[in-house]
Parts: C-alpha cells; structure tokens; sequence
C-alpha cells in the first residue's frame, strides 16, 4: 500500500523495536525543542501499546524539566481507576527523573464531565500551542483519541470540525461505559508532527480499512490520514509480542 501524501509508513518487526523507536522520536523531538524554543511540548494517548515506550522513555536522560506532557483524551473516572489515562501516565512514566515534567490531564472533580468544559478549556488554552509531537493510537473501530464513531452524530462532528474553536470535547461514545473527554480534530492537528501507531494485525487490518474510501465519521482516524497540513508517521507491526 502506497501512504498519500504527507504520511509515512514505517513498519517494525515486533512491538519492542516499535517502542524503541517511538521513545528514540520523543527523545529527538523534546532535545529539538527545547534547544530552539526553551521547552517541549508532547501530547499522549493512553492504551497498553503506550506504556510500552513509556516505560523506555522513562530511562532516558532528558531535560525534563522543561517538557510539558499533555493527554490527548481521558475517562471520566477518578485519577486512582486503573481505567484512567491520567493514572497510566504518572505510574509508566512521570516518575524518577520524569516527574519534574509538567503534566496537563483532563480530568476535573466534578461528577458531571459536562461541568468541568470549561475549565479544561482554560487549561488547554494556556498551552503554548502548537504541540512539538502528537502521539496516537487507533482502535478497531476505527477511534483515535476519544473521537469514536459510536459517539453521537453532533459530539462526534463538532470535535471533528476544524473550526469548531474548541479545544476539548465532551463524548458519549455508546462502546464506553463512562463519558470521555478528548481534544478536539483541531488541537491535536495543532502539531508540528503527529504518530500513530499501529501495533498487531487487527488494527493493520482497521488501518487499511481507514485508508478507503469512506466517511470520517465511520472511521474517525481518517481525518488524521486524509489531513494535509501536518506530517504523520504511520507506525505499523502485524506482531503483537513484544
């Protein structure tokens, strides 16, 4: 399969040299950053493959300091749930060294998702956009961050909007047992660059799905392949072991 343009398909022969070589990108991409602009900015998902190079990442020698480490979706549970993305970051990888990273969840104490909005929205808003490095997973059914096809049609397409003027978006998606918060098409697409990886042959079998013709809201990671503005590195593994 020929990537469109602006995409990049590398693929790996295990998902240990997978990792490896997502923790060496961040790596780079954080020593870059801070040596032309004083600090780094990375966005993260959650999800098993993750804390994979999170865990090689973690024993890296990095300015830590000055990085700041954003979510790019979250569960609306408590901090302490092993369901928590904001839980999987602090224990995988903002400990040692990491810890002195500034971390930016979207999790807030309210019961009620819908009334934190805007208080998320005053957090990411502080950020000093754009991201140096947007890091995605994608799910079977064709998900990236929390932008699910399962999600109401008027959550899903204005999180998908590219000019919604959101940062943030509050989702139902019916396949979740609790709401999810996710940044909105627009933020994550405000990177200087953006991976996804691909990890077992399931998901390489959703992704050449993605790259057919298709509606977005079928398959929301199509609004990541089909965008032409910001480069995207497409990871892929058929092999799941590590």
């Amino acid at each position: 399969m020929t990537a469109r343009s602006g995409l990049v398909e590398r693929r790996f022969q295990t998902v240990g040299e997978m990792s490896d070589h997502v923790a060496s990108d961040i790596c780079e991409a954080i020593h870059s950053a801070v040596a032309a602009r004083g600090g780094a900015l990375i966005c993260v998902s959650g999800g098993r493959f993750s804390k994979h190079y999170f865990d090689a990442l973690r024993g890296m020698s990095l300015p830590w300091h000055q990085v700041t480490v954003v979510l790019a979706d979250e569960r609306w549970v408590d901090t302490s749930d092993s369901m928590s993305n904001e839980n999987l970051i602090r224990n995988s990888l903002l400990n040692g060294e990491a810890a002195a990273a500034t971390f930016v969840g979207l999790k807030e104490s309210a019961a009620d998702a819908a009334d934190s909005l805007g208080a998320i929205e005053r957090r990411l808003d502080s950020l000093p956009l754009p991201f140096d490095l947007v890091l995605l997973g994608m799910g079977d059914d064709g998900h990236t961050a929390s932008l699910f096809p399962s999600a109401g049609a008027d959550e899903l397409g204005s999180a998908l909007h590219p000019s919604s003027g959101e940062r943030a978006a509050l989702l139902n998606p019916t396949v979740s047992p609790v709401p999810r918060i996710s940044l909105t098409l627009p933020t994550l697409l405000n990177t200087r660059r953006i991976i996804l990886h691909v990890p077992g042959a399931s998901k390489l079998q959703t992704y050449r799905r993605a790259m057919e013709d298709g509606p977005v809201e079928a398959m929301p990671v199509r609004a990541i392949l089909r965008q032409t503005t910001v480069p995207v590195d497409i990871l892929l593994c058929e092999n799941e072991d590590p």
